[in-house]
């Protein structure tokens, strides 16, 4: 069976996207074929997803997200934005504000703008604002953050003295991210593991590695807002917050406040533009 696949890049947060309604790929097929797909084995680029779109009953359209190891489910921020982007080429929008698109049987809003796609997120399930654990005999503090998808943001002043050149763009992130994504204190579900520096107001650096990719990646939206909300936490970062991610593509990160001056709905901006297309073939049996 030949499929055609589109890339896509969120920031630097590199996707396989593919228009599901031509195919009718079931979840647990499209599991089965993440990993080959998001992999380099017949596809020109190593991809941080697997997004399928297809028809949604009560909203714009329906997004699916599969991480290249074949899990399922988690919320991708940067995913969501290349899914509208998407949806605004292939599924003949009628409106750039408040389009609607459904995952996991809830409802996500986002806006088109002029170079940039704007995604709403809801307010995180959880938040520890102050985590120890010990890594290499050494005590260390981050914050915990659940978004739909598990963060624990730790500032680099925490991990420095771990590496011998103090360079916060290549330090050996695998060194320290895979103990910790790791921990028992995470398990069993794991852990993003977020390592950023404050470089100006309302504004800092981020290295990410995410779980399900099993690397650091050039960008990560969700690892972004978590991040932006430990620097309000900790240093009081005023919003909107800047996040600088490997691929220095920059996001926007600010927050939508209730009556009661709770967070409502957190914002994600920054680009999602089309790459190129593939035909693949796949070994698809019925």
């Amino acid at each position: 069976m030949e499929i055609e696949v589109y890339y896509m890049s969120g920031a630097g947060n590199l996707f396989t996207f593919l228009d599901n309604r031509k195919y009718c790929l079931s979840n647990d097929f499209l599991s089965s074929i993440s990993p080959f797909l998001c992999g380099n084995e017949g596809n020109e680029k190593i991809t941080d997803g697997l997004v399928a779109l297809s028809a949604s009953a009560d909203c714009d359209f329906q997004v699916d997200f599969f991480n290249p190891d074949g899990s399922f489910g988690a919320l991708c921020g940067n995913g969501a934005r290349c899914a509208i982007r998407f949806a605004e080429r292939f599924f003949d929008l009628k409106k750039e504000k408040n389009v609607c698109f459904s995952q996991l049987n809830e409802k996500y809003f986002g806006d088109i703008l002029d170079k940039t796609i704007k995604v709403y997120l809801p307010a995180p399930k959880q938040i520890i604002k102050e985590i120890a654990f010990e890594i290499f005999n050494q005590k260390i503090t981050g914050t915990f953050l659940d978004l739909g998808a598990r963060h624990i943001v730790i500032n680099y002043e925490e991990i420095k003295n771990f590496f011998i050149s103090n360079n916060f763009h290549t330090f050996d992130l695998n060194k320290i991210a895979v103990p910790i994504r790791n921990m028992y204190l995470f398990s069993p579900l794991g852990v993003n593991v977020n390592i950023y520096r404050e470089i100006a107001d309302s504004q800092s650096e981020l290295r990410t590695f995410e779980k399900g990719v099993e690397r650091e990646t050039a960008a990560c939206g969700t690892g972004a807002i978590s991040t932006a909300l430990t620097s309000n936490l900790h240093s009081c970062a005023k919003f909107p917050i800047e996040v600088i991610p490997k691929s220095r593509s920059v996001l926007k990160i600010d927050l939508l406040l209730n009556e009661e001056k709770s967070i409502s709905k957190i914002s994600l901006e920054g680009e999602a533009v089309f790459l190129n297309s593939k035909q693949i073939v796949i070994n698809y049996g019925r």
